[in-house]
């Protein structure tokens, strides 16, 4: 028999008995529908939620900090705690007393630009930006663009921060009110904040395009400079020794040949001597400042060695605040802008603040991804160099197994369902083979094989469990149709906003799975009725009315 033949009489089969047909299509088409809408309803729950956390650049945001090296063991002792306390009161006392021992003894790891440029090279990370407040001093130029009945002229020097941002942040980019963004090469450009573009008399519209385009001086202190040898020798015998003092010195210089000592310690001695003021009663005041072929052009160092970096940059754009409608703006790492704040690309606050004094290494880095779902491989990267991360991972698996849970659960009573229609579907075909008793019993006698006649009983069921699933399909989707305006609505009036996201969303692998549970199902619920129908004796099968 040929399989084209086999579909004909199955299905011919099935449509002669058009009332068992439907009853076994109804008990597959409802448990279909409803595991459809599970994985359909859940699909577009999961997806949903990524979208949601998507829009929201704080959810693919992460922050790095500082740790210490963990390959060295805590000594036992460290960690020893009295007998008497709960197992869970005891983990936790031991928690702290490791922190506590590796942060007095334990060797530092810092976030030096060697170790950040590490980070960057990770895959599922699209930036690392250190956002910290440099604070620095801005030189404005005069505001001539605002009458003098205005009383607005901004002062020559305001203090406040220059804050790194990366040119590709999109939530950035989004609150230029004025002007345009910084570009990724762009050096010299800066943001200003709105509140600060006020306070310095750029007050109207009109006002505010008049400062893009105006340079601003950015001065920040680097902190001491450092002492070359020979002025850090002076610059402290002019502190401490009087005229009498260096006198003496002399004196005994001069008798140094009288002296037990070596040839080199006395030359070295004269050498020392010969640094010494000459006039007596005035010795000269020696500068700190190292040589000025000893610093960058753009650093100027006072007479007191204190070291500032100049930096002329242009304003591009005007700044506003972030806006506070953000669902996951608990999450925000960083504080908002404060007065007088500028912002620039990251590298250029990164390499300001690498040139200060005692610079070891960044804090409060700032990481993100391009999407939700690599912010765990991401963080689990970054914690593999020994850095510590707070970010809203957990926030996201817990919402992933939550609605993991609902579709485990709506799912199993979808598949008891299809189970209990298995069933009544058996028992109708079992009824429908005995009917058909003296039909198989001619098959066999014209020479079907058993196998033959049991195929075509499962392929009954097959059938039936095809276009069951095929319409069960159908319906979802009419059925998603009609509630997803209700549900959209319940979902907007718990979020306070709107919800433009799908409610159901069908994809082809959960249609492909619902197929083949439903094929499945029926091919089982046929298989003792087909077992019956081929081991029928011919004879007597005949014999039978």
């Amino acid at each position: 028999m040929k399989l084209t033949d086999a579909i004909t009489i199955s299905i011919h089969n099935l449509w002669s008995r058009k009332g068992r047909t439907l009853l076994n299509l109804v008990g597959v088409v409802t448990s279909c529908v409803m595991l459809t809408m599970t994985f359909a309803g859940t699909r577009g729950a999961r997806e949903g939620v990524f979208d949601i956390m998507n829009a929201s650049e704080q959810t693919k945001r992460f922050m790095i900090f500082e740790s210490y090296d963990r390959s060295e063991n805590v000594p036992v002792e460290a960690l020893k705690v009295p007998d008497g306390l709960a197992d869970d009161r005891r983990a936790r006392i031991t928690e702290k007393l490791e922190t506590s021992w590796r942060s007095r003894n334990a060797k530092r790891i810092h976030l030096d630009q060697e170790r950040m440029n590490q980070l960057r090279s990770i895959e599922q990370v699209s930036s690392i930006v250190w956002q910290n407040p440099v604070r620095c001093q801005f030189v404005w130029p005069q505001n001539s663009s605002i009458d003098k009945a205005g009383k607005a002229k901004h002062p020559k020097r305001t203090p406040g921060s220059l804050i790194g941002i990366d040119p590709e942040d999109q939530r950035i980019s989004g609150r230029v009110v004025e002007g345009k963004m910084i570009s990724d090469l762009d050096d010299q450009g800066v943001l200003v904040d709105e509140f600060t573009a006020y306070n310095l008399g750029y007050r109207t519209d009109d006002q505010l395009k008049n400062l893009i385009g105006v340079e601003v001086e950015i001065r920040c202190s680097l902190g001491k400079a450092a002492i070359s040898p020979a002025a850090g020798l002076l610059g402290g015998l002019d502190a401490i020794l009087d005229s009498k003092t260096i006198a003496s010195l002399k004196r005994i210089a001069a008798q140094l040949d009288r002296i037990d000592l070596s040839d080199g310690e006395k030359a070295a001695i004269r050498d020392a001597v010969k640094l010494l003021p000459s006039d007596e009663s005035k010795p000269k005041k020696k500068s700190l400042q190292s040589p000025e072929q000893e610093h960058p052009a753009d650093v100027s160092v006072d007479s007191k060695g204190n070291r500032t970096l100049v930096r002329h940059a242009v304003v591009r754009g005007i700044l506003r605040q972030p806006d506070d409608d953000d669902l996951f703006g608990f999450l925000q790492f960083t504080g908002r802008s404060s007065h007088a704040n500028l912002y620039m690309h990251h590298n250029i606050s990164e390499k300001i603040y690498s040139r200060k004094d005692g610079f070891k290494g960044y804090l409060n880095v700032a990481g993100s991804v391009s999407d939700v779902a690599n912010l765990r491989k991401a963080v689990d990267e970054v914690e593999s160099f020994g850095f510590r991360t707070r970010s809203a991972v957990q926030i996201v698996e817990k919402l992933d197994r939550e609605v993991g849970k609902v579709r485990l659960a709506v799912g199993a009573l979808a598949l008891l369902i299809l189970l209990v229609a298995a069933v009544g579907m058996c028992n109708t075909m079992i009824i429908a083979v005995l009917e058909r008793t003296t039909e198989f019993g001619i098959m066999k006698s014209v020479g079907a094989e058993d196998r033959q006649v049991l195929a075509l009983v499962l392929l009954e069921g097959l059938i039936t469990g095809v276009i069951g699933a095929a319409l069960a399909i159908a319906v979802s989707y009419g059925v998603a149709e009609a509630v997803s305006g209700i549900a959209r609505t319940m979902i907007e009036e718990r979020l306070k906003g709107s919800f433009d996201q799908p409610v159901f969303r069908f994809h082809p692998l959960d249609c492909m799975i619902v197929f083949a549970i439903a094929s499945v199902m029926c091919v089982f619920a046929s298989l003792i009725p087909a077992w019956r129908a081929a081991r029928l004796n011919p004879i007597a099968a005949m014999k039978r009315t």
